[in-house]
C-alpha cells in the first residue's frame, strides 16, 4: 500500500526518476550504468509521454463520435448506463457472427432466439432508464440500433414473419449483398443506407410476395420507413410491380383500407389517377399482361380498375366524388363490404355486394345522378360482383319522388325486364333475371383495362374454322334495357379472320376444359356442367372473363354462332355472370351432389360430347333440346326435394342458356 500511495502522490516532474528506481529495483540484473542509464530513462519517459497524449486524444475523438443530444439533457455516460444491457448482448452476438456488424437491418440476420434475447434487454433497458433515451439524438451505434431495428422490430416481428423472411432471404442470396454494407466500422457514414433499402426491396420483392405473402411484404415496408426512409422513393425503387407495390404503400397510409374489401370508391382522387397512370405504363411496356391474362394479378387489376381505368376513365371520374362521398357519408353501409383486395380474396365480399348497393341506393338516389348510379353498378359488375335483385325498386323510388318511369335508373340498376317496370314486386322467388340467354345471346363479361385489337397469328389451338350459318330454331329471348340487342343474323361480319382472333382468345379457357375432361373422364357428356368442381368452375370464369381481355366484346357477338364461342357461352354463360355469381356459390354444391348422384338421368346428356369433337379439329356436336328437356324433367324433382327453392331456378336457368325453352 505504501508504495501504491507514493505513486498517488509524486508529481510529473518525478517520473523519470521514480521510474528509473522502480526499475532497478524490480530487475537488478539488468541495471545499468552510465549513459546508457540515461538514454533509457530518457525513452522510457517519451514513451510514457506520448502514450498519455495518444490515449488522451482517442478517448477526446470517441466523446466526440458519441456526441449526444437528448431532450431531458441526459449526457453520454447516463446513455452509456442505459444502453448496457442491449451492448452486452450485441457484443455476444458480434462474437458469434462477424458479418453482422456490417449489416444495416441486423434483425434479418439473427435467429429468432437471438431477436428474443436482443429484445428482452431492450426492454429492460428501457424500463431501467431514467428517461426515454430512444428520443435521442445520437450517432452511438447501439442507439442507432435501437432506432432503426429494435424499436419497430420488438413490437411487430413475430418468429413466423421472421422465419419466412428468413427462408426468402436464403433463396434469393443476391439480395443480401444490399443489406451489407461496405465496411464494418460502427462510424461508417450510413448516408446510402436508404438507398441500399430500396435496391434491397426492388430484390426481394417478388419472393417475399410469392412465399409469405401481403401481410409480410407490408411489414418489410414498415421496416424500411421506421428506419427513416422515403415511403415514395422506395415505390419508385419497385420496378417489377409497381402497382402491387403502390397498394401496399396505400394500405400503410390508409390503415382501415386493409378491412374494405370494395376500396374503388376509398381512394382519393389523386391516387386514383396514378393507379390508372401505372395502368397505362404496364400496358405499354409489359407484353406479360398480354401473354399472362389468367394470372391472378391481371385479373385482380382488371376487375379493380378496368371500368376506372379504361375507355370509360373520363365518365368514371366525372361521377366518382358524388359517389365517394355518399360512401363516407353512410360508414354503415361500408360495414357490408368488410374483406381483404388482393388477389384471390377480392370475390369473398361479393355476397355482401348486393346489401352493400341496397344501402347506399337511396342516398344515391338522392345526390347523385341516374348516370353516376349507372357507373356505380358498372363498376360493381367489373369487380365480379352482384348488385342483386331490387324487389322493391318502384317503392324505393316512390319515395324519393323518383319518376319509375326513368329509363337511366333502371338501367343502372340493369337487372329489371322493361316489361316489369311499374309492376307490382314479385311476391316470391327471384326477380327475373336478364341473361335468359339463347344460342344467339353473348353474355357481356366486365369490361378490361386492354380492350385493344389482337393481331393475327397463327392458332395453336386446333379448331377448324368452318363457315356456319345461323340455327333455324326459335328459342326464347328475353329484351333488357340494360344491353344493346345481340341477335346476329346469317351475314353477321364474322369472317373467317374475326373467327380465327375469337377463337385464339379462348384457347387457354378451352386447354382447361379439355384437360378437366379428360381428368374427370367426362369426355362422352354433352352437359358436363355440374360434374366440375366449383373451384375449377371459377377458374374456368377467370378464364372466359379473360378472354375478353384479348378480344373486343363485338367480336364475340359478331361471331356468336360459331361453335366456339357457343360452347364457352353455354357452358359458362351464365354462372359466370356478374348477376348470377353471388347464387351460384349459394346453390351449385347442392344442385351438383343431387346432378352427380342422379345417375338414371345421364343417359340423356351421354352421346353428344360437346368439346371432344374440338380435339380432333371438328365443331362438335349440340345437344339437342329435346334431350336437355328429358334430362330437366328426370332431375327436377330430385333437386326440388333437395335443395331450396332458388336452386330449382338457377338449374332451369343454367340448362336454358344451351338455347332451349324447358318446360
Amino acid at each position: 500500500m505504501s508504495k501504491i500511495s507514493d505513486v498517488q502522490k509524486i508529481s510529473a516532474d518525478d517520473v523519470p526518476l521514480r521510474a528509473s528506481r522502480l526499475f532497478t529495483e524490480s530487475f537488478p540484473q539488468l541495471r545499468l550504468h552510465g549513459t546508457q542509464f540515461v538514454v533509457a530513462i530518457v525513452l522510457a519517459s517519451v514513451s510514457i509521454f506520448v502514450f498519455i497524449n495518444y490515449a488522451t486524444i482517442i478517448f477526446a475523438n470517441i466523446a466526440l463520435v458519441y456526441s449526444v443530444s437528448c431532450p431531458n439533457g441526459a449526457t453520454a455516460d447516463q446513455l452509456s448506463a442505459c444502453l448496457e444491457p442491449v451492448q452486452d448482448v450485441v457484443s455476444r452476438i458480434h462474437y458469434r457472427k462477424k458479418t453482422i456488424k456490417r449489416a444495416i437491418l441486423p434483425l434479418y440476420f439473427l435467429t429468432y432466439g437471438e431477436l428474443s434475447q436482443l429484445c428482452d434487454a431492450y426492454r429492460r433497458s428501457r424500463s431501467g432508464c431514467p428517461f426515454d433515451y430512444v428520443l435521442c439524438s445520437s450517432s452511438n451505434d447501439t442507439v442507432h440500433l435501437v432506432q432503426t431495428n429494435l424499436q419497430y422490430g420488438c413490437t411487430h416481428v413475430s418468429q413466423k414473419k421472421q422465419s419466412c423472411i428468413q427462408h426468402s432471404l436464403k433463396e434469393n442470396k443476391r439480395c443480401l449483398g444490399s443489406l451489407l454494407r461496405k465496411s464494418d466500422d460502427p462510424f461508417a457514414s450510413r448516408e446510402y443506407d436508404c438507398q441500399s433499402l430500396y435496391d434491397f426491396f426492388s430484390c426481394i420483392h417478388e419472393p417475399l410476395q410469392t412465399r409469405c405473402g401481403t401481410a409480410v411484404v407490408a411489414e418489410l415496408i414498415k421496416v424500411v420507413i421506421s428506419y427513416g426512409c422515403s415511403l415514395e422513393k422506395l415505390g419508385d425503387s419497385s420496378t417489377e410491380f409497381p402497382l402491387q407495390s403502390f397498394w401496399h404503400f396505400v394500405r400503410i397510409k390508409n390503415p382501415e383500407f386493409n378491412q374494405i374489401g370494395f376500396p374503388l370508391y376509398h381512394f382519393n382522387g389523386y391516387d386514383l389517377e396514378r393507379m390508372c397512370e401505372m395502368v397505362q405504363n404496364v400496358k405499354k411496356s409489359c407484353s406479360a399482361v398480354q401473354r399472362c391474362p389468367s394470372l391472378p394479378i391481371v385479373q385482380f387489376t382488371n376487375a379493380l380498375l378496368g371500368y376506372a381505368c379504361g375507355h370509360e376513365q373520363q365518365t368514371f371520374f366525372k361521377h366518382y366524388q358524388c359517389i365517394r362521398e355518399c360512401i363516407h357519408d353512410q360508414p354503415i353501409c361500408t360495414e357490408h363490404i368488410h374483406g381483404a383486395w388482393e388477389p384471390g380474396y377480392h370475390r369473398e365480399v361479393c355476397r355482401r355486394m348486393p346489401a352493400f348497393f341496397r344501402c347506399l341506393l337511396p342516398y344515391l338516389l338522392r345526390r347523385c345522378s341516374s348516370n353516376a348510379i349507372a357507373m356505380f353498378a358498372q363498376s360493381i359488375r367489373q369487380y365480379w360482383c352482384d348488385i342483386g335483385s331490387i324487389l322493391d325498386l318502384a317503392t324505393l323510388m316512390k319515395s324519393i319522388d323518383m319518376n319509375v318511369n326513368d329509363k337511366t335508373a333502371i338501367l343502372a340498376l340493369g337487372s329489371v325486364h322493361t316489361n316489369d317496370v311499374g309492376s307490382d314486386p314479385p311476391t316470391s322467388g327471384p326477380s327475373p333475371l336478364v341473361f335468359s340467354s339463347t344460342l344467339k345471346t353473348v353474355t357481356a363479361m366486365p369490361m378490361t383495362v386492354e380492350q385493344q385489337s389482337t393481331t393475327l397469328s397463327p392458332s395453336k389451338f386446333p379448331i377448324t374454322i368452318r363457315a356456319t350459318t345461323a340455327s333455324t330454331d326459335s328459342p326464347v329471348t328475353t329484351t333488357t334495357v340494360s344491353l344493346p340487342s345481340m341477335e346476329i343474323d346469317a351475314d353477321s361480319g364474322c369472317s373467317n379472320s374475326k373467327r380465327i382472333l375469337v377463337r385464339q382468345c379462348l384457347e387457354p379457357l378451352f386447354e382447361r376444359l379439355i384437360e378437366l375432361h379428360h381428368l374427370r373422364r367426362l369426355e362422352n357428356f354433352s352437359f358436363p356442367l355440374y360434374h366440375y368442381g366449383k373451384k375449377e368452375i371459377m377458374d374456368l370464369c377467370d378464364l372466359y372473363a379473360t378472354s375478353f381481355l384479348q378480344c373486343p366484346f363485338t367480336m364475340f357477338q359478331e361471331c356468336a354462332d360459331d361453335h366456339v364461342v357457343y360452347v364457352a357461352n353455354a357452358l359458362l354463360g351464365y354462372f359466370c355472370s356478374p348477376q348470377h355469381i353471388s347464387s351460384f356459390h349459394d346453390h351449385y354444391d347442392c344442385i351438383s351432389l343431387v346432378v352427380r348422384n342422379r345417375h338414371s338421368c345421364d343417359k340423356y346428356i351421354l352421346g353428344a360430347p360437346l368439346i371432344e369433337g374440338l380435339i380432333e379439329g371438328e365443331d362438335g356436336q349440340r345437344i339437342s333440346c329435346g334431350r336437355l328437356q328429358k334430362f330437366y324433367s328426370c332431375s327436377q324433382l330430385a333437386v326440388d326435394r333437395s335443395c331450396p327453392q332458388t336452386a330449382r331456378i338457377i338449374f332451369k336457368q343454367s340448362l336454358q342458356q344451351f338455347g332451349c325453352d324447358l318446360q
